[in-house]
């Protein structure tokens, strides 16, 4: 998954606004009480997680379950970055000649 597809699953802050509304003190305190303690560099992706699947569950959303890619295609992918980066550093030397 590329970092553009992580940032089309960021919810808007208007959603993000209304989540944080809906949920009670408790939970609020328990949040910040967590976030303040802990050195959590995975406690975003966590809340935001959480965010997006209780905005679906009150909207009646089914949540789409992550197509997990396989060995080939991740070899594939690998390939052409590889072959990519060989291509841009050949025109890279071809052009300072």
């Amino acid at each position: 998954m590329e970092s553009r597809d992580l940032m089309a699953n960021v919810p808007s802050k208007e959603n993000l606004q209304a989540w944080i509304s809906a949920l009670s003190e408790s939970e609020k305190n328990a949040v910040l009480l967590k976030m303040l303690e802990q050195d959590d560099p995975l406690f975003r992706t966590e809340l935001l997680k959480r965010s997006r699947t209780d905005t679906s569950h009150q909207q009646g959303i089914q949540p789409q379950a992550e197509k997990r890619r396989t060995v080939e295609e991740l070899l594939s992918v690998a390939k052409k970055i590889t072959a990519e980066k060989q291509r841009k550093e050949a025109e890279g030397k071809g052009a300072g000649n």
